[in-house]
Parts: C-alpha cells; sequence; structure tokens
C-alpha cells in the first residue's frame, strides 16, 4: 500500500515516521483564496480535504495524508466569537518584524493551535477530515527575549512564529490539548484514521534512519 504525505513539512514528516510509517512526500499546493465559511475549523478542514484530494486524483491507489495548521489569537473577539473559533489568524510571519509582532502579541493570552488533516483514497472514494485544537499558554517574554528568539531564525516558517518542539518550547508555561497538534499533526486522531483503514504502521527498521524531509 502507497501512502503519500501532501506536505512539505519536515515536522509533518518527521511525525509520520516516528511510529514506523513509510511514505512518499508529494507536497500539495492548492489555492486557498476560495474557501470561505463562517468557521475556522470547517476552514481548516476544507483546505486539508482539498490538499488530499488534490494529490489523490494524480495518484488515486495510494492512501494520501494532508494537513494545514493555523494559530487562532482571541484578539479583537468577543467571548462567544472566540468559542465559536472567532479570532484573529496568524500563520507564518513574512519577516522577523512580523515575526517580533506575532510572538508580542501571544503575550499574556492564551492562544488556540488549530489542526486540520485528512486521509483520502480516490480510488475507494474516501475522504475523511477532522480538526483538532490545542490552548497554548506563553510564559511572559520580554522585548529582549523576543528579539533574541526571533535572531535565532526558529520562528521562520511557523504557524504564530514558534516552534514548541524548538527552543520556543522553553517558553511554553502549559497547554491543554495534543502536543503533537502543536507541532503541525494531531497524532493520536491521525492513528486512528490509519487504523480505521487498517494500515499497517509501527514497522520499524532494524536501522535508525532519518525520516523524509529531514
Amino acid at each position: 500500500m502507497t501512502l503519500i504525505l501532501a506536505s512539505a513539512s519536515p515536522r509533518r514528516a518527521s511525525l509520520l515516521s516516528s511510529i514506523g510509517l513509510k511514505f512518499d512526500v508529494i507536497p500539495s499546493n492548492v489555492d486557498e483564496s476560495d474557501i470561505k465559511t463562517t468557521s475556522i475549523m470547517e476552514s481548516i478542514a476544507k483546505l486539508a480535504a482539498r490538499k488530499a484530494s488534490t494529490i489523490s486524483a494524480l495518484h488515486p491507489n495510494a492512501f494520501v495524508i494532508a494537513a494545514d495548521t493555523v494559530v487562532l489569537v482571541p484578539s479583537f473577539a468577543t467571548q462567544e466569537q472566540w468559542s465559536k473559533g472567532g479570532g484573529r489568524i496568524f500563520g507564518k510571519p513574512v519577516d522577523t518584524q512580523d515575526a517580533f509582532e506575532m510572538l508580542n502579541k501571544l503575550q499574556g493570552i492564551t492562544h488556540s493551535v488549530i489542526s486540520g488533516f485528512c486521509l483520502a483514497n480516490k480510488s475507494i472514494d474516501y475522504c475523511k477530515s477532522r480538526t483538532v485544537q490545542t490552548d497554548v499558554e506563553f510564559s511572559p517574554m520580554t522585548p529582549a527575549e523576543i528579539r533574541a528568539y526571533v535572531a535565532s531564525g526558529e520562528p521562520e516558517d511557523k504557524a504564530g512564529a514558534y516552534a514548541i518542539q524548538g527552543i520556543g518550547g522553553a517558553f511554553i508555561r502549559k497547554i491543554n490539548g495534543s502536543y503533537t497538534n502543536v507541532v503541525g499533526l494531531p497524532m493520536a486522531e491521525v492513528i486512528e484514521e490509519l487504523k480505521a483503514c487498517k494500515i499497517s504502521y509501527l514497522q520499524y527498521s532494524t536501522e535508525k534512519s532519518a525520516g523524509p524531509g529531514e
């Protein structure tokens, strides 16, 4: 059985490799501009499904995993709007100043990391999406600490401008929910979907090797 990860993220590849999965990496570049819904959860699930379906159409006999992650900040949202997934979305910073501003706005509040993922197989007309939310609280960072962290380069390609599995993890006070979701892929939920489709994993090689994309 062929398994494809429709993402160029080395973090997602590493997470899948950690449970013994063998897979190919074929990133999906899709148009996100016309996905308009009233819910962040619905939007991100639809985007993950579109990414998976795009690659599945080219490789109909393979199972395709696609995902998308955003950071949702409660700025400018009422409590009711926040509980329904409203707020300001932080994606990947465009430059170092953008990264600094994102991190500065994350201080003193709890934000949410929301990931949508989809498992698809065109040959059996299968396409299932799920979303997972994890709430994250930063320990207060000084402006000097934020600047030093930004200068490390770690925030450059991360939603919300931080990596919980890297230097950024030292500044995380607590999380409520899936840790791997914050890294980039909610593995417990992914495993549930793999098991439902009878996709084998935990087949480790006797020689330790780096996962695809590392």
